[in-house]
Parts: structure tokens; C-alpha cells; sequence
């Protein structure tokens, strides 16, 4: 078995682990107090339903492909944190659809766009049916983010484990939402300075995608199997370029993946005038007549001509194969860097297996 499949095999068992424990958490009849409310027992059905749908679960299960390199061996007690990973990462893709104005994530209503069309139930006039819908979203997703600590706190892990742990989750929230802060605030520049704003896309991508999606989960695993620190640091650096790919990954898939194998509409960085990489070295490549028609296309919903004329712009000023080249480039740098590093060969196996896997994903 070839190390791609052996990586793939072995995130598909921690990825049904995972669902089981999700599935058991929210079938829980323990409900005190408010949490009883009608309304309130609802929304956070609706919320559950949001989290068990579609999900790669890609963060906690690196953590336990990490925590699974060390010398401890109870899978079962650090299950408390794995799920906290996930609740976060709801947390987080919860506000993103609100900051987005996204209506669908894997195939379904967002949380915002659920409560959005049912608000007349609840007195709302459509005027006031999209800052309900934005309000319960986003209070849905703080009390995702508070029971993610409550599980880690509850869990029986050794006291000064569990601070550790406690620690790393707040370091996480606190650098993905400075890093979402500051996809935010990017726009696209009008006086060209293309290479300015790259710098700032690579900001985002390193303290955003980069430090929540794979730092983060090594550092917990690490800390969880009691792996040396001076292993878990090179793991950090090779998770900071696994973020890279994966996000330059993201954004190329974005705009040319279909909508079905996305689980929503293509082109959604194009609507939100997003500065991705992909799309500023689109802009720069093109001639002036072309890049107002490119720049014409974006911070609107484009209909499916629209959409295929921005593809064509992409694919003709070259941007669609410098992103392929880039990526492709960086993932056989990182794997020579990964076979050259002081890690042991079941750490190598699976880095480089879990790149391989980023690589070649649809979705």
C-alpha cells in the first residue's frame, strides 16, 4: 500500500469515529434550564444537523494522525478534544457564511439562510428577515465555540494536559479570527500594487487557513502524545505549507469545480470580490480592456455565462496553470523537505501521504 493510501485509509477510520462520537453527543436527552426552550432545543438541532453534514473532519483527525506518532495509545480519552476541534471549526464556518452571505455549505441551507426564510414563524417581517437569520447564526455559532471548551474542560484528561490544551484552542480562536479580521479587510488595489496585497493574502493564509487547519492539530496532538517538542516544531513548519496548498487548492477549486462537488454555487470568491492569489495573478497578467471586463464580473451574482467568461479570462491570462505550477511545485519541495527532516519514517510516511491527499482533492 502506497503512503497516500495508507494516510487516506487511515483519516476515513478517525473520520466515522469522529461522526459516532458527533452522533452520540447530540442524541444527548440531558437539557437543564433553557437549553430546554423549544426554540432554543431546535436551533440547536439545526445546528447539529450543520456540523454532521459533509464534513472532512480533516482537523481532528491530523491531530489524532499525530497523536497516534507519540507513545501514548488511549484514542478514547482525547475523543473530548477532537470534537472541540470540529465544534470550532463550525464556529468558524458558521460566522464565514454570515461574513459571506453564503445561502448553502455542503449541499444545504446555511444556519443563517435556515432561520432567514423560517423568521416569519417568529414575527419577523422580510425586511428584518436576513439580520434575524445573521443574529441567530451567529449566536448559534458562539455557543458552538463555548461548548468546544466546555468538552475540553469536562474531559478527563491530567489537569495541566488539559490547560495546555485549553491554551492551544484559545491561541487557535484568537489567530483565526485576527486572520479572518484581516481576510476582511484586503480589497482588491486600485492603484495595481499587486504585490503589496499578495503579501497580505499570505498573511491570511498563514494565520487563518495555515494556523487552524493544520498547525493547531499538530501542536494538540503533539501535546496529547507526548512527542518531543523539537519533532512537533518541524511538523509545525510542514503544517504551515500544507495551509498554503491547501488554501491556493481551495481557491482554484472555487472558481473551476463544479457546484455539486463543491456542496455550493461556483465562483463565490468572484461574487465577493475576494483577493485570492488565483484572481490577483489574473488581474496582473491581464491587459487593461481585459481587466476592467474581469474586474466588471466581480462583487455580483454572475449567471452561468458570466461565470464560464471568467473561467475563460483565468484560463487566458494564465493564472489557472502559474496556480497548478505553484501548487505542484510546492508540494514536491515540501515532501523533499519532509524525507530530509529529523523525523522518523511512520512521521514521514504520513506527511508526505497527507500531502499527496491535499493535492489531489476535488472539494
Amino acid at each position: 500500500m502506497d503512503k497516500k493510501e495508507l494516510v487516506k485509509q487511515k483519516l476515513e477510520f478517525w473520520k466515522s469515529q469522529i461522526n459516532q462520537a458527533l452522533a452520540v453527543y447530540w442524541q444527548r436527552k440531558n437539557c437543564p434550564g433553557i437549553y430546554c426552550n423549544r426554540a432554543i432545543a431546535e436551533s440547536w438541532r439545526h445546528a447539529g444537523e450543520i456540523v454532521m453534514n459533509g464534513g472532512k473532519r480533516l482537523r481532528p483527525s491530523l491531530m489524532y494522525l499525530v497523536y497516534g506518532l507519540g507513545d501514548e495509545g488511549n484514542p478514547k480519552k482525547i475523543m473530548p478534544v477532537a470534537l472541540a476541534l470540529e465544534l470550532l471549526h463550525s464556529y468558524f464556518l458558521v460566522h464565514d457564511d454570515i461574513i459571506d452571505e453564503d445561502k448553502l455549505r455542503h449541499g444545504t441551507a446555511t444556519l443563517n439562510e435556515i432561520y432567514r426564510t423560517n423568521s416569519n414563524k417568529f414575527g419577523k417581517g422580510k425586511i428584518d428577515s436576513i439580520h434575524f437569520g445573521e443574529s441567530i447564526a451567529l449566536l448559534l455559532g458562539d455557543r458552538l465555540a463555548a461548548e468546544a471548551f466546555q468538552m475540553v474542560l469536562e474531559s478527563h484528561l491530567e489537569p495541566n494536559v488539559k490547560n495546555q490544551i485549553t491554551t492551544e484552542l484559545l491561541k487557535m480562536a484568537q489567530t483565526t479570527i485576527c486572520g479572518q479580521m484581516l481576510d476582511v479587510m484586503v480589497s482588491f488595489p486600485v492603484n495595481n500594487n499587486f504585490t503589496k496585497l499578495k503579501r497580505e493574502v499570505e498573511e491570511v493564509i498563514k494565520n487563518k487557513t495555515a494556523h487552524y487547519s493544520f498547525v493547531a492539530p499538530i501542536r494538540i496532538g503533539g501535546i496529547l502524545g507526548k512527542i518531543e517538542k523539537k519533532k512537533v516544531k518541524i511538523m509545525e513548519e510542514i503544517g504551515y505549507k500544507l495551509g498554503e496548498i491547501f488554501q491556493w487548492q481551495d481557491d482554484y477549486l472555487g472558481i473551476f469545480a463544479q457546484e455539486k462537488v463543491l456542496g455550493k454555487p461556483a465562483g463565490s470568491d468572484l461574487r465577493e470580490k475576494k483577493p485570492t492569489l488565483l484572481l490577483l495573478q489574473t488581474l496582473e497578467n491581464l491587459a487593461s480592456r481585459e481587466r476592467k471586463l474581469m474586474l466588471s464580473l466581480m462583487g455580483k451574482q454572475l449567471s452561468t455565462g458570466e461565470l464560464a467568461l471568467a473561467r475563460d479570462l483565468i484560463r487566458k491570462s494564465g493564472a489557472d496553470a502559474w496556480m497548478k505550477s505553484k501548487i505542484f511545485y510546492s508540494s514536491n519541495k515540501l515532501v523533499k523537505f519532509i524525507r530530509s527532516s529529523e523525523l522518523n519514517s511512520e512521521a514521514k510516511t504520513t506527511l508526505e501521504g497527507l500531502t499527496a491527499l491535499l493535492i489531489e482533492r476535488k472539494f
